[in-house]
């Protein structure tokens, strides 16, 4: 289930790049590779080599010439939705089961507000993430992209929450110089 929702996240969040003003990769092979890279080093554990971290630099130095702060900014945009949202989620989730009430931490409302403001997300989709943790907490299952039936456990959200941390690392590594 978490891959699933990385891979709608990071298609959705690579889609409104443009919109910062970070579209100057006007080389689609490159703007392609740039986006494939990043989404492997999220998907895969063994995925990022140094050879993978080079390739992605010299595009990146080839196309961008952006600051520090801008780069923060970027990676943030790149990942703010699969990364630091679904943490939140997650983590309030864990809370929600562990507290048998509904519960949503200021810095998930924060997010979502970002998010919302640059069309990163939906309400739609704010209000079905919700809904996913109220159904948690009546161990009523979800149904995934396969039609798989899946509950939420403490388990499934510790086990979420570790691997979005793998994930945070590699992108962390990916996008220092």
């Amino acid at each position: 289930m978490i891959k699933f929702f990385l891979k709608v996240v990071l298609f959705i969040s690579l889609l409104s790049i443009s919109s910062y003003g970070y579209d100057a990769v006007d080389n689609a092979k490159d703007k392609l590779r740039i986006h494939k890279i990043l989404s492997n080093t999220m998907r895969f554990d063994e995925y990022l080599t140094d050879d993978i971290r080079k390739e992605f630099w010299t595009i990146v130095d080839k196309h961008l010439k952006i600051s520090d702060k801008q780069l923060r900014e970027l990676r943030f945009l790149l990942t703010a939705n699969a990364l630091d949202y679904m943490m939140y989620f997650y983590e309030d989730m864990l809370i929600s089961l562990q507290g048998h009430s509904l519960y949503k931490s200021l810095d998930r409302e924060k997010i979502e507000k970002f998010l919302l403001k640059n069309k990163i997300t939906s309400e739609w989709r704010i209000k079905e993430n919700d809904q996913m943790i109220i159904k948690a907490l009546k161990g009523i299952s979800v149904m995934d992209k396969d039609g798989n039936k899946l509950f939420f456990t403490k388990e499934v959200a510790y086990n979420a929450l570790s691997r979005l941390d793998a994930i945070r690392k590699r992108v962390d590594l990916l996008f220092a110089r």
